[in-house]
């Protein structure tokens, strides 16, 4: 029977609903009760930050134009203009109502028009004289009338439409939002169709000139270089400035490096300033890697080379890159739905930038040698953090990793499906990181690695939801999902046909592994696989603190099985403390439900309610 005293100093608790429990081929039938809980380590959630730009509001201004007051006046000119004599009373006459008093004495001969004007005679002044006039009175009165009151009129009504406030509104307030007015120069290919009408035309030789030429144009105000259909040859680097745009048209616009130049295609200077608010979008950049003379070094052979924030990098075609595709050094950078295909270094190299996304790229046969500066992943970011890396396709290459985060701690990384790696699938060497619904097929080394580097250490990861699947896989033996550090979360990944184990934890605090369905490891024999192994083989921290394994199901449902053990504990020198094991289907595999190996090192421990037994040596 086994006893606490047999397992030196430690205190191990079996429950009697485990199965087959023995030690040292002596069934134990004691009763023992459970008396060790274990908390489950929470994780930070990570934080989004959602930025909204308000829209300014146009306040229409509105100008009333006043009527001008209308001074009544009888109007006599008409009455006097039919007279061709009496040229005398004509000078009197000619005030009419309104200047009669020019003549003091009222002239006979004005009585002998024949128009209504007798009516005037009796008195110089113009309102005795409207008075008794039937007819031109009344048309007088009702004039002043309604000018003397300017608010009811009907003219105000044209002039509060706002004529003059829609001419103020339509320019000024849309150009001032998106960019005042920002030019666009075209620069044409030699084999354009469109040379007509271009700013610049190429010879087909030294094309970078023209472009350069155009760029400078702009002066480093908001502008647009678009580059034609066609065939644009460099021979040197296109130069990029602050707050610009550089376009094409799809794969019809293609940039083309001359044999030997040995240069990046597009940069700016790697200094410590950097540029602004650069995109580079929607063309085809050929490196011509066969026709290079010489290989890559760290500041030459890119597609791309940027230093500056808030750069985009969308809809490029990169391929034949002596060096890397796009390697950039910006927070808030953007590289998105880019193809990228042929290149020794990475796709895509963030360097100690943070807060960019990464996403929608299809990658393939990159990173297949290690560069001078020892990288040699697909995707990778160096020192930064909080990036989005997410619904990328990565196939082939990735010497080390597909996917790489070196000290770039709050980065997710999301729905990622990577096939055939060279090495690792995922290595998120990087603190609070979420790795989340990504697939991952057939790598050489581990499908998701986390192990401490001397760059990082790998704590308090989220690693969920996850298909991992290495039935073709090159390497003798591999792992799944392989972790050290501390606080990690590891539940519902669907691991299978591993050569290794299906998880393995080394030296580990608050680990919690749950619900995660594993089957047909170790498929390679000799074998002493399981599906998840607990295993010290590191030599400055040598012990595995509070490990909580539950509600997993482990099987084989191979016609031979590989799948030795569900739970394989490996002390070896170090010490596994605080462990908990409940609830687990181990059913199904090859030998026993659960195998440890060197007890006195395990301490502390609490098995409860698995299924396919047990065996302590």
């Amino acid at each position: 029977m086994l006893t606490i005293a047999a397992i030196a100093s430690a205190a191990v608790i079996y429950s009697d609903h485990n199965q087959g429990v023995e030690s040292d081929g002596t069934p134990n039938t004691a009763d023992l009760s459970i008396l060790v809980t274990t908390a489950v380590p929470t994780v930070p959630p990570a934080t989004e930050v959602n930025s909204n730009t308000p829209t300014p509001t146009l306040i229409a201004t509105q100008t009333s134009v006043s009527n001008p007051t209308v001074i009544p006046t009888p109007t006599p000119t008409p009455t006097l203009t039919p007279l061709p004599t009496a040229t005398p009373g004509l000078g009197g006459g000619g005030g009419g109502g309104g200047g009669g008093g020019d003549q003091p004495t009222p002239s006979p001969t004005v009585t002998s028009t024949p128009t209504p004007m007798p009516s005037v005679t009796p008195t110089p002044t113009p309102t005795p004289s409207v008075t008794p006039t039937p007819t031109p009175a009344p048309t007088v009165t009702p004039t002043p009338a309604p000018s003397a009151t300017p608010t009811p009129t009907p003219t105000p009504v044209p002039t509060p439409t706002p004529t003059p406030a829609p001419s103020a509104t339509p320019t000024p307030t849309p150009t001032v939002t998106p960019t005042p007015t920002s030019m666009v120069l075209i620069v044409a290919a030699y084999n354009s169709t469109n040379r007509e009408s271009a700013d610049y035309v190429c010879d087909g030789v030294n094309d970078q000139v023209e472009i350069n030429e155009a760029i400078a144009a702009l002066g480093g105000q908001p502008g647009n270089v678009e580059l034609s259909t066609g065939t644009f040859t460099i021979s040197q680097p296109i130069l990029l400035k602050e707050n610009l745009t550089l376009y094409g048209h799809g794969d019809s616009t293609i940039v083309f490096l001359e044999d030997g130049s040995d240069c990046t295609m597009i940069k700016n200077s790697w200094s410590s300033t950097g540029l602004v608010n650069v995109t580079i979008r929607d063309m085809r950049l050929d490196g011509n890697r066969g026709k290079q003379a010489q290989g890559p070094n760290w500041g030459d052979g890119h597609a791309i080379q940027m230093f500056g924030a808030n750069a985009h990098y969308e809809n490029l075609t990169i391929e034949n890159m002596w060096a890397g595709g796009i390697r950039f050094k910006g927070d808030n950078s953007k590289i998105l739905n880019n193809t990228i295909i042929n290149c020794q270094w990475s796709a895509v190299a963030a360097i100690e930038s943070f807060g960019c996304e990464i996403s929608y790229n299809d990658i393939r046969d990159c990173a297949t040698i290690l560069s001078d500066a020892g990288r040699g992943d697909c995707i990778t970011t160096f020192v930064g953090g909080n990036h989005m890396i997410s619904y990328n396709y990565i196939e082939r290459g990735g010497k080390l990793s597909q996917i790489m985060a070196w000290v770039s701690p709050n980065s997710r990384f999301i729905s990622n499906t990577c096939i055939d790696g060279m090495f690792m699938g995922i290595g998120p060497y990087s603190d609070y990181s979420i790795i989340e619904n990504n697939t991952i097929t057939n790598p050489a080394c581990n499908a998701i690695d986390t192990r401490i580097t001397p760059e990082g250490t790998g704590n308090y990861y989220i690693i969920r939801g996850n298909t991992i699947n290495m039935i073709n896989s090159a390497k003798s033996e591999n792992t799944g999902i392989c972790v050290e550090g501390n606080g990690h979360q590891i539940t519902d990944n669907d691991i299978s046909f591993i050569r290794g184990s299906g998880i393995k934890v080394g030296s580990c605090d608050d680990v919690y592994i749950a619900n995660n369905r594993i089957r047909n490891v170790g498929i390679v024999e000799p074998s002493f696989f399981s599906a998840i192994t607990i295993q010290i083989w590191e030599t400055t921290h040598v012990i595995n603190n509070r490990t909580t394994i539950e509600n997993n199901k482990c099987y084989d449902d191979q016609t031979v099985k590989t799948t030795k053990y569900g739970l394989l504990l490996l002390p070896g020198a170090g010490t596994i403390d605080s462990l908990i094991v409940r609830n687990n289907d181990f059913s199904g595999v090859k030998e026993v439900g659960i195998q440890a190996w060197g007890t006195t090192h395990i301490t502390n421990a609490t098995f409860e309610n698995n299924l396919g037994g047990m065996k302590l040596q």
